[in-house]
C-alpha cells in the first residue's frame, strides 16, 4: 500500500471515528435530556397531586368546621332561649333553679366561634344572669309585701323589679337578634332581607321601648307581644 492510499484510508478511519464518537455524544445528550424532563414531569406530577390533596383536606376541613359551628350556634341559641322562658315562666312566689347548660354550651361556642359571635353569646348569658338575678330580687320583695300588704312603698319597689325584669328581659331578646345575625354572616347563610328583618326588629324595640311593660296580674307580668314574636 502506498502512501497515498495509506492516508486515504486513515482520513475514512478518523471521519468514520468522528462521526460515531459524535453520535454517541448526541445520543447521550439525548437520553440525558429525556431523562431530565422524565424528572420534571414526575416532580410536577407529583407537586400537583400533592397540592390537589392539600386542597381536598382543606375543603374538608372548611365543611367540618362549618358543620361543627353550625351546630354549637344552634345549641347554644337553643339553650338561651329555653332558660329566658324558663325564668319568665316561673311565678315570682317560686325559688329560680340554678342553670349551668348555657355557660357550658359557651365553652364550647369559644372554640370555633368569630369574635362576633363569641361577643353576642356573652351579652346573652350575662343578661340571662341578670335576669335570672332580678327575678330573685322580685320574689323577695313580694314576699316582703306580703307580710305589709299596707307598705306603698314596698308596693312600689316590687313593681319597679317587675318592670325591671321585663326590660332585661327584652334586652337578652335584642342580644339574641344580634347573636342570629352574627352567625349568619358567619355561615354565609345572610342574606340581604335580614336587613330588612333588622330594621323592623329595631323599630318594633324603639316602640316597645314607650310602651307601658309593668302588666302585673297578681303572680308575674305578661310577655309583650312584639318579643314574643322576636323569640318564635
Amino acid at each position: 500500500m502506498d502512501a497515498e492510499t495509506q492516508r486515504l484510508v486513515l482520513t475514512a478511519l478518523i471521519s468514520a471515528s468522528s462521526a460515531v464518537i459524535g453520535g454517541l455524544g448526541g445520543a447521550v445528550f439525548t437520553a440525558r435530556t429525556n431523562r431530565a424532563n422524565t424528572k420534571d414531569t414526575l416532580a410536577g406530577a407529583q407537586l400537583l397531586d400533592a397540592q390537589k390533596h392539600l386542597a381536598t383536606l382543606e375543603a374538608e376541613h372548611e365543611t367540618w368546621l362549618r358543620n361543627k359551628k353550625q351546630d354549637v350556634y344552634f345549641d347554644f341559641l337553643a339553650l338561651a332561649e329555653k332558660r329566658a322562658r324558663t325564668i319568665w315562666a316561673t311565678s315570682f312566689s317560686d325559688v329560680l333553679e340554678m342553670d349551668h347548660e348555657v355557660a357550658a354550651s359557651r365553652s364550647k361556642l369559644k372554640l370555633v366561634g368569630t369574635s362576633d359571635v363569641r361577643s353576642a353569646a356573652l351579652d346573652i348569658e350575662r343578661g340571662l344572669e341578670d335576669f335570672a338575678f332580678a327575678h330573685k330580687l322580685t320574689r323577695l320583695a313580694y314576699e316582703a309585701l306580703a307580710e305589709d300588704t299596707e307598705n306603698e312603698e314596698a308596693k312600689g319597689n316590687a313593681e319597679k323589679l317587675v318592670d325591671e325584669c321585663a326590660v332585661i328581659y327584652m334586652g337578652v331578646t335584642d342580644h339574641m337578634v344580634v347573636y342570629v345575625d352574627a352567625v349568619r354572616r358567619d355561615i354565609g347563610s345572610h342574606s340581604e332581607d335580614d336587613e330588612i328583618i333588622n330594621k323592623r326588629n329595631q323599630e318594633d324595640r324603639n316602640s316597645r321601648d314607650n310602651d307601658d311593660n309593668s302588666n302585673f296580674d297578681g303572680d308575674k307580668p305578661s310577655m309583650p307581644a312584639s318579643t314574643e314574636r322576636e323569640l318564635a
